[in-house]
C-alpha cells in the first residue's frame, strides 16, 4: 500500500477488523500451566482474551488514531468489517482504514466442529459429493481501504475499488443455514445494490464455501435465485480448499484473494473437486484456474446465526480522472 507514517493524518486513519475466536489459543495456554501446576503462568496471556486486543495492538502499534472497532459475527466477522470501514470513509470520518481480520486455531474451535461433525477428517472438498466438512484453518487477510482521492494524491498502487458490501441475517437457526438460499440471495441483491451493479456484470464470485452437507447447497441455490441460468457460466472459487476455514479471519483472506483475482485476471481454483453433486450443479472451478480478465467479482461469507455478508470490487481504472 505504501502506507508509511508521513503518509496519514493519524486521527484520519483508522482499524476495524473481524475476530471470531480471539486471544482463546493464550488462555487456554495460561490455564493449561495454571492447573498443570508446573509453573506459575503468566497474566500478560489473559491481555489477549479480549476480541478487541489485535484491533488495538495495531492501532498502537502503528499510531492510528481515528475509528476503532472490532466485528464479531463468527465467520462472516472479516467481511463485516470492511463493510464497517467503508462506512467510516464514506462518513468522512477517516481517509484510511486497516481492515480485514485475523484468527487464530485453538482447541475450542476445534473442539466445538467436531462435536457438530463438521470437520472433514480428510480433506475439505467445497461442492463435491464426498464432502464431510470443514477444514480448519488460521491466519489473516488485510487491505487498506482508503478514500479514492486520497490514495491518489499520495500516489498509492490502487489494486481495485470497493463498489459496496451488503450485510443481513437469516433469522433462521444458531448453527444451519437457511436451507434454500434466501438470506444467500437477499445479501448479493443487497451487496450489487449498494455497488449498482447488476447481475449480469459479474465475472466471478469467491463463494463462502466451507464444504459442509448443508451449507454448499444452500449456497449454491441462492446463486441461482440472483443470477438465473447465467449462474452456470459464472466461475466460482472455493479456496478454502486450499486455506481452511480461517473462521474470524475467512473474509478478510477471502477478500485480499478477491481483490488479486481483480488485478491479476487469473480466478482460484476449488480444488479436491471430483465427484459433482446434483444438487450443486454450477462451475466451481475445479482444480485449475482460469486466466480471464475480470471487472467486477463479489465474495460471500456467511456465519453461524445466519449472519450473511457480502463485497463487491471492481476493477480500477488507472486513466480515470
Amino acid at each position: 500500500s505504501g502506507l508509511d507514517h508521513g503518509a496519514f493524518a493519524p486521527d484520519r486513519a483508522g482499524v476495524a477488523l473481524g475476530a471470531g475466536s480471539g486471544g482463546i489459543l493464550s488462555v487456554e495456554k495460561y490455564f493449561r500451566e495454571f492447573y498443570g501446576g508446573s509453573k506459575t503462568p503468566s497474566p500478560s496471556l489473559l491481555v489477549s482474551y479480549s476480541l478487541a486486543t489485535t484491533t488495538d495492538l495495531v492501532a498502537i502499534d502503528s499510531g492510528l488514531k481515528g475509528p476503532r472497532t472490532t466485528t464479531a459475527t463468527v465467520c462472516s466477522s472479516s467481511s463485516a468489517s470492511i463493510g464497517v470501514a467503508y462506512e467510516m470513509i464514506q462518513m468522512d470520518l477517516a481517509d484510511t482504514m486497516v481492515t480485514g481480520g485475523c484468527d487464530s486455531l485453538c482447541e475450542v474451535s476445534f473442539s466445538g466442529f467436531s462435536s457438530l461433525k463438521l470437520v472433514d477428517p480428510e480433506s475439505c472438498k467445497p461442492f463435491d459429493k464426498r464432502r464431510q466438512g470443514l477444514v480448519i484453518g488460521e491466519g489473516a487477510g488485510i487491505l487498506i481501504l482508503e478514500e479514492l482521492d486520497h490514495a491518489k494524491k499520495r500516489g498509492a498502487p490502487i489494486h481495485a475499488e470497493l463498489l459496496g458490501y451488503g450485510l443481513c441475517a437469516d433469522a433462521y437457526h444458531l448453527t444451519a443455514p437457511e436451507p434454500n438460499g434466501e438470506g444467500v440471495e437477499r445479501v448479493i441483491r443487497l451487496a450489487l445494490d449498494h455497488a449498482a451493479v447488476s447481475p449480469e456484470e459479474v465475472d466471478t464470485i469467491n463463494a463462502h464455501g466451507t464444504a459442509t452437507p448443508f451449507n454448499d447447497v444452500s449456497e449454491t441455490r441462492g446463486i441461482k435465485r440472483v443470477f438465473g441460468e447465467r449462474a452456470r457460466e459464472i466461475p466460482i472459487s472455493g479456496i478454502k480448499s486450499m486455506v481452511g476455514h480461517c473462521l474470524g479471519a475467512a473474509g478478510g483472506i477471502e477478500a485480499v484473494a478477491t481483490v488479486l483475482t481483480v488485478e491479476r485476471g487469473i480466478i482460484p481454483p476449488t480444488i479436491h473437486y471430483e465427484v459433482p453433486d446434483p444438487l450443486c450443479d454450477l462451475y466451481y472451478t475445479p482444480n485449475q484456474p482460469i486466466k480471464r480478465d475480470v471487472r467486477i467479482a463479489i465474495s460471500n461469507s456467511f456465519a453461524f446465526g445466519g449472519n450473511n455478508a457480502c463485497l463487491v470490487f471492481g476493477k480500477f481504472d488507472q486513466n480515470a480522472g
